[in-house]
């Protein structure tokens, strides 16, 4: 069973956190959610999709795919939006993986990502669903437009939304010694890929880690909510 550790704060600026973590290694789950809609509503979407996603491998009689259960947990966050007006139009991305004895499965909806610190090298695993990815990339633009453009946090896909769902999966092979970064865009959006490695890279212990990451990005500014799944194998 991996170690692992997660951290979550709201950041410098938006009043409440929507960002939300489980770490269950009894299930073999290892997830990070943030969520969008106004008042409490991305607060409950996050949540909500983790409880889905817990309950339908609790519950589950045979083989569950973690994909199915991000579903799952589409439908459900859908049915609670559409049964109360103050939910309207709440939605949450997700990430993360699903231990199991069969290998390790990871999948992905929206803009938080997973990477993976191995061999001295960190490899983006997932590809974000957002503009800037599937618009921006593709039409050429430069990465300091990108970085600035007004559709920067404009996501294409997320759990709950009123679209067909679609879920990036990725079976993983991580080698012994490895670690996995589960986080949203609070981090990522902040703080550069070699600024994250250079934390992964160090001895320090999953706790630290978690830490260090989620201070760098407040020394950027925290403009959004960060959280961190740390996962060592």
């Amino acid at each position: 069973m991996p170690e692992a550790f997660g951290l979550t704060d709201r950041g410098l600026v938006r009043p409440v956190n929507q960002d939300a973590f489980l770490i269950d290694p009894p299930l073999g789950l290892y997830l990070v959610a943030d969520g969008m809609g106004g008042a409490k509503a991305g607060e409950r979407a996050s949540a909500l999709a983790l409880e889905t996603v817990a309950a339908h491998f609790r519950d589950a009689d045979g083989e569950v795919r973690l994909d199915e259960a991000y579903r799952a947990a589409h439908e459900e966050v859908r049915k609670q939006a559409a049964g109360d007006f103050r939910c309207a139009g709440m939605g949450t991305t997700l990430v993360g993986i699903h231990d199991s004895p069969d290998g390790v499965d990871l999948a992905s909806a929206g803009d938080s990502r997973a990477y993976l610190w191995s061999g001295g090298q960190l490899e983006a695993l997932t590809r974000d669903q957002s503009w800037v990815e599937e618009v921006g990339r593709r039409i050429g633009l430069a990465e300091d437009v990108l970085r600035k453009h007004p559709f920067r946090h404009v996501i294409t896909m997320a759990i709950g939304v009123d679209t067909a769902l679609e879920v990036r999966v990725k079976r993983l092979q991580p080698a012994p010694g490895s670690r996995l970064l589960l986080c949203s865009d609070g981090l990522h959006g902040c703080v550069a890929e070699e600024s994250i490695a250079g934390i992964l890279k160090s001895e320090r212990s999953l706790e630290s880690c978690a830490h260090q990451l989620v201070e760098a990005s407040k020394q950027a500014g925290a403009p959004d909510n960060v959280t961190v799944v740390l996962v060592d194998f």
